[in-house]
């Protein structure tokens, strides 16, 4: 654990003291600042959010298109032609330009 030292107006303090509590403020601003600052574990994060059954009953919904409406997903199905290699298609280049290598270059 670090120490750190910010500078902030009075009002900001005051209000800090206030709403978080005296020995709480350290706390806070790590969980404020931790998912702008560390990756995010997305598989953890994913697996939260499919269990919140709130959540995905909204997402379904969303997903439901209305009487009338146009179906907006797959709608260009079977009508273009994706490569076998299409998520890797540049990855030399892209390594050579980042000085990176990549399983196919060894």
């Amino acid at each position: 654990m670090k120490k750190l030292t910010i500078s902030i107006s009075d009002e900001v303090y005051e209000g800090l003291h206030r709403k978080i509590g005296r020995r709480r403020i350290s706390q806070f601003l790590e969980k404020l600042a931790r998912p702008h600052v560390l990756p995010e574990d997305l598989e953890t994060a994913y697996r939260d959010m499919a269990a919140d059954e709130d959540r995905e009953r909204e997402a379904a919904f969303l997903d439901t298109p209305e009487a009338g409406q146009v179906r907006r997903l797959g709608f260009m199905a079977e009508q273009i032609v994706v490569p076998d290699d299409f998520d890797r298609m540049g990855s030399a280049e892209i390594a050579r330009l980042t000085r990176l290598t990549t399983d196919s270059d060894r």
